[in-house]
């Protein structure tokens, strides 16, 4: 019910208060996933530590030792080790949903990937990388997981699949190993985060998480850093309002089909 509220009382906010309210909202489902999932009762704390920056993309957030997002990332079998650190920038940078939107000042680290399956057998994965010649000498680092089934076209950025072609075990590949497009289109895109990337072990929807609790932490302890965004010519606050959007629209969605252990859309 408190989720529920904090969610409606954000829909009438500016970024000056509604990431704040989201992040509460955010962190309640968090805890009803792991109570539900799982089946454990999350600590009191958030597992994140606010930390100011000079802009609003430079704040960031440093893991904790224990806390409800770290509890989140332990269920996934991703182990923290060390001081880690991420700021609001590298948040959304690996964001898919945001890849369209990137300014100046952010430039995305996902991949979209391109899949084209023919009647022949054949399925090649097309992926949109600018430097061809950085692609076909680092595919094995960045997808490592691909290299015993994959193998280098002879030309582009293209990897032929070595897969007996059915629709199902070519829509069990992709799901297994990509990002799907969480919006029903007309033609599918798919995307991925390097793995030589620090982060690419986070389930996809904890950076939606990460970045909603910077925002929200910068709206209780430094609202000032919010102040230049609401202007109508701010780049950043055109493309933190979209976040704030899609944030609202597809947290939920990953979480629940986490939780389902389903593909679903809505």
């Amino acid at each position: 019910m408190q989720a529920l509220e904090f969610r409606n009382a954000s829909d009438t906010s500016s970024l000056l208060t509604s990431p704040m309210l989201l992040y509460y909202s955010f962190l309640n489902l968090m805890r009803a996933y792991l109570a539900i999932g799982p089946e454990k009762i999350s600590s009191k704390s958030h597992g994140l530590t606010w930390e100011p920056g000079k802009s609003i993309l430079e704040t960031s957030a440093k893991l904790n030792k224990k806390g409800t997002f770290v509890e989140f990332l332990n269920h996934y079998g991703v182990e923290i080790s060390g001081s880690t650190t991420i700021t609001l920038s590298e948040c959304l940078s690996r964001i898919p949903e945001l890849k369209s939107d990137s300014i100046l000042a952010l430039q995305s680290e996902v991949l979209t990937i391109n899949v084209y399956v023919y009647s022949d057998g054949r399925v090649n994965l097309n992926f949109a990388v600018q430097d061809e010649n950085l692609f076909r000498s680092e595919w094995k680092n960045w997808f490592p997981e691909l290299s015993s089934i994959c193998k280098l076209a002879s030309q582009g950025t293209i990897l032929e699949l070595n897969l007996s072609r059915s629709d199902k075990k070519v829509g069990n590949f992709l799901h297994q190993h990509l990002w799907d497009d969480l919006r029903f289109i007309d033609v599918a895109r798919w995307y991925n985060l390097p793995k030589n990337d620090k982060f690419s072990s986070w389930p996809r929807l904890s950076f939606y998480y990460v970045a909603m609790f910077i925002l929200g932490s910068s709206v209780r302890y430094e609202p000032d850093l919010l102040l230049k965004t609401i202007s109508p010519s701010s780049e950043t606050g055109w493309l933190l309002n979209r976040f704030v959007a899609k944030a609202e629209r597809f947290f939920p969605q990953l979480l629940l089909r986490d939780w389902t252990k389903q593909r679903l859309y809505f």
